[in-house]
């Protein structure tokens, strides 16, 4: 084990599970997040576990959920077996698309029903929906626009 949490790092995971949990993801998942985070480097999943206090098993399952999210990725190193991970460059900007992406299918399926339902009163809080994913949507796409600018001036130094 090369690092030892301080409170307030430990503070920040566990703040980060909880904010995690309150977007729908699973605790743990946060947690890990907010691990990689405040240690900046790599870790492998017994590391995890044993930072963290959790299972393999749940640092397992939810290492994949973050690398399908964009989050973090795996790595090697040289002359050793275990898998290690690290936050992704850009991880918020690949997030960021996903969640634009969600938004935009809710928006079609929206506006498909919409072209199924005869009620108009219906109609109209499908049209209100249809409207709160656009503006969403238009959000993201303004969003993702700046946070690109960002990275591309901290890139430049």
């Amino acid at each position: 084990m090369t690092h030892s949490l301080t409170p307030d790092e430990s503070e920040f995971i566990e703040t980060m599970g909880v904010v995690s949990e309150g977007d729908g993801l699973p605790r743990i998942a946060g947690r890990m997040w907010g691990l990689l985070v405040v240690t900046g480097g790599t870790l492998s999943s017994a590391e995890i576990a044993e930072l963290l206090e959790v299972s393999r098993g749940s640092v397992s399952t939810n290492l994949r959920f973050l690398e399908q999210l964009g989050i973090v990725r795996r790595m090697a190193k040289p002359g050793d077996r275990q898998t290690y991970f690290t936050i992704r460059d850009n991880p918020y900007s690949t997030l960021m698309r996903g969640l634009n992406q969600r938004v935009i299918a809710n928006a079609n399926m929206v506006r498909r029903t919409m072209t199924k339902i005869s009620d108009p009163e219906a109609r109209d809080r499908l049209q209100d929906l249809a409207t709160f994913y656009e503006v969403l949507d238009r959000s993201y796409t303004a969003a993702l626009k700046d946070f690109d600018a960002y990275n591309e001036r901290a890139a430049k130094g």
